[in-house]
């Protein structure tokens, strides 16, 4: 679980709870990984990831 220490990109700004919270409701809303990305302007390996993250561990937020 050390990746939840660095949850943020390795080159370029840190996702953000608001863009982890449409990331979440466009997914429910079952649009695809591309659709998300072009939505919140980010990168696709980004959302999937993020998503991958989040239903392995089942938490929304970073550790402190």
């Amino acid at each position: 679980m050390e990746f939840l220490y660095n949850i943020n990109w390795r080159r370029g700004q840190p996702i953000h709870e608001i863009e982890r919270n449409l990331i979440l409701l466009n997914h429910e809303r079952r649009l695809t990984n591309q659709e998300i990305a072009n939505e919140i302007n980010r990168d696709f390996k980004t959302v999937k990831l993020w998503l991958n993250r989040f239903y392995t561990t089942g938490m929304f937020k970073t550790l402190p």
